[in-house]
């Protein structure tokens, strides 16, 4: 018998031996148990007798029992031949029995022999499969390992780059070897011209304020300006005198504008990589921000000279070293522009707030200070410089308009060139 069938059989009886027990939870459904108990009886199915089997049974049965007849001696009698035939059919009944016996282990044999393959079968497939996965995960290694050693190979070769000092009129000076470091220097000529804007502007606000109110009866910077300007307030408020509300109100205005300009100049600065950031807290420890409130207005002056002089001695630090691709501290700036053998060093530096044209008299438009000349393509134009120090040239009529939205700045003619 099948030795599955029989662990069945076995578990069964089992089974039938324990019902009588009580028990007090009664056992948990399995489907397995459902699932082995139809398998096995499909089993018993397949293993049955072929159809050719059971002729080659039936025919044995019926020589079986004509043989054993045959033997037998004639009797008269319905009830005498009656019991030769009977005796005749034990032989044939168990040649049946013993042709089905011989089936049954044929069969099993056979089927054994089919679920042996089919296990060597999967089992070879499973074997292929573990051996593609594991070729697959070695190839994958593999590949990782080749490009691991790609990436580090070029990051090998980027890390060797040529440290060779640069040499910028005779002063040796560390090359910029990063991309990143050129993106902070980059970072720093922008934020350094956006802050070169606002100083230019309130410094130009500033000369504007004094050429109208330094001569008046109490100049509003003067030092008793604590006491004067306070006064001056009450009484053109009290007298509705329209000179001194105007002094007022532009001095407020431009009170605002320098507290303005120094939120302004900070967000500038800070949006740098590395210079920008570092001026912020060079002008804070130095305290050299210009006040309405305490500073006479030679002190006013050179502060804003101050910062501008240190803005623009950064700016040129950080377009140097964009040039020369090397790190220029700007206290070197001074050196490099003083010994480039007598040439000008406009090519370097940031260029100068003024240009060598013939003013010409503006005829319109609001701000009858701008200086008009004839530009390279035949109409007037007016000079002026871009946050990052580019010079541009502007038609009269957009002026206003470039310094509102442009952060342009217009530069000075000078009159003696």
């Amino acid at each position: 018998m099948n030795p599955a069938m029989t662990n069945y059989l076995q578990s069964q009886q089992q089974n039938d031996q324990t019902q009588g027990v009580p028990q007090a939870q009664a056992p948990v459904f399995n489907p397995f148990d459902s699932g082995i108990k139809n398998a096995i009886e499909s089993a018993r199915v397949s293993l049955d007798m072929t159809e050719k089997q059971q002729d080659k049974a039936m025919r044995r049965s019926m020589l079986s029992f004509a043989n054993a007849y045959s033997q037998e001696p004639r009797q008269k009698g319905f009830m005498a031949n009656f019991g030769s035939v009977a005796r005749s059919l034990s032989p044939a009944i168990l040649e049946h029995d013993n042709a089905e016996d011989v089936a049954f282990k044929e069969n099993n044999a056979l089927a054994n022999q089919i679920l042996a393959y089919q296990a060597a079968e999967q089992n070879r497939q499973a074997q292929q499969e573990d051996k593609m996965w594991h070729r697959s995960h070695a190839e994958n290694q593999l590949n990782e390992q080749r490009r691991y050693h790609n990436m580090m190979g070029e990051r090998h070769k980027q890390n060797q780059v040529d440290n060779t000092p640069v040499e910028v009129n005779g002063v040796e000076l560390q090359p910029i070897t990063t991309q990143k470091n050129l993106d902070l220097y980059l970072k720093d000529k922008k934020a350094l011209g956006g802050a070169l804007h606002q100083v230019n502007t309130i410094e130009d606000a500033f000369k504007q304020f004094r050429t109208d109110y330094k001569d008046n009866w109490i100049d509003p910077m003067s030092p008793a300006k604590g006491v004067a300007n306070p006064t001056k307030d009450f009484i053109g408020r009290f007298f509705n005198n329209a000179e001194l509300k105007k002094e007022t109100t532009d001095r407020n205005a431009f009170t605002s504008r320098v507290n303005q300009f120094v939120v302004a100049a900070e967000n500038q600065l800070r949006g740098g990589g590395v210079l920008g950031p570092r001026l912020i807290e060079l002008f804070r420890q130095l305290k050299i921000y210009p006040s309405m409130e305490t500073d006479m207005p030679d002190e006013f002056q050179a502060k804003l000279s101050q910062i501008k002089e240190e803005i623009e001695n950064s700016y040129n630090a950080a377009n140097l070293s964009l040039k020369y691709r090397a790190h220029i501290d700007p206290s070197q700036v001074h050196s490099l522009l003083n010994t480039n053998e007598g040439q000008s060093t406009s090519n370097t530096a940031l260029p100068e707030t003024k240009v060598n044209v013939a003013p010409v008299e503006i005829t319109s438009g609001s701000q009858p200070n701008y200086n008009v000349y004839t530009g390279k393509k035949g109409y007037p134009v007016v000079a002026m410089l871009t946050p990052e120090g580019e010079l541009r040239e502007v038609p009269p009529e957009k002026v206003a308009r470039a310094i509102e939205e442009g952060g342009l700045t217009v530069m000075k003619p000078d009159n003696g060139g």
